[in-house]
């Protein structure tokens, strides 16, 4: 198996938890310099503050749940179209600027790569999932 035994919401508590320390950190060195603003700011600011972890965390956890459920080529298909939806969004929808400098950061032949990779093209993958099921691991 190719995943943590486990659900969503002991992942997003893990996660949660692993990051709240340093969060405090942030919260306490803001709180210090007088910059913190939790208060002062009106009932939409607090509102928009305080549901700000539960509006990030549900699409996460829909994202876990279904992880669990899609293969991990149609899953590393996905994670591949998202930048390049955003970016064809920003450039085409948005009319963000482009000039050459972005373009030549972009890097053509790494988008040519990773799409050439996420199909399996020069892997030598392509039509072996028959022949190499996948490996059990000692643990599971």
């Amino acid at each position: 198996m190719n995943h943590v035994a486990g659900g969503e919401l002991p992942g997003l508590l893990v996660e949660s938890t692993v990051l709240a320390l340093p969060a405090l950190v942030v919260l306490a060195v803001l709180a210090s310099q007088g910059t913190l603003t939790w208060r002062g700011h009106g009932a939409g600011h607090d509102v928009q503050f305080a549901t700000a972890g539960a509006v990030t965390a549900v699409p996460l956890l829909f994202f876990a749940g279904a992880a669990h459920r899609l293969p991990l080529s149609t899953l590393g298909l996905l994670q591949y179209l998202a930048p390049v939806l955003q970016f064809l969004t920003g450039v085409l929808v948005r009319h963000e600027p482009m000039p050459l400098g972005r373009l030549a950061a972009l890097g053509p032949s790494g988008w040519r790569s990773s799409s050439c990779r996420s199909m399996g093209f020069g892997t030598g993958l392509v039509g072996t999932q028959e022949r190499f099921p996948p490996r059990r691991s000692r643990w599971s």
